[in-house]
């Protein structure tokens, strides 16, 4: 699958910004600032909306494995969209 990437542009203090430098230069876990807020923004979804998570990965998955890559884009686009309005109804 090709990958397309999106931007998320974040505003954070000058102390959370050092904080997080200070974080990657100490346990180098991660190779740079981007990695580590995808693994961050990931690992919060996981928590507080596991099923949310869960059920788009699973969809990505299935549908990727079954259609190609244009079609698998346009299926994510409505499994988000039905996994939004299951969210709003609860």
């Amino acid at each position: 699958m090709k990958d397309k990437d999106l931007f998320i542009n974040v505003r954070v203090p000058p102390e959370l910004k050092k904080l997080v430098n200070l974080f990657l230069e100490t346990y180098a876990i991660y190779l740079n600032v981007s990695d580590f807020t995808r693994a961050a923004l990931r690992e919060k979804i996981q928590r507080e909306a596991p099923g949310l998570y869960e059920e788009l990965t699973r969809a990505r998955a299935h549908y990727n494995y079954n259609l190609g890559d244009d079609e698998a884009d346009e299926v994510d686009d409505r499994k988000i969209q039905d996994i939004r309005t299951h969210a709003e109804r609860e």
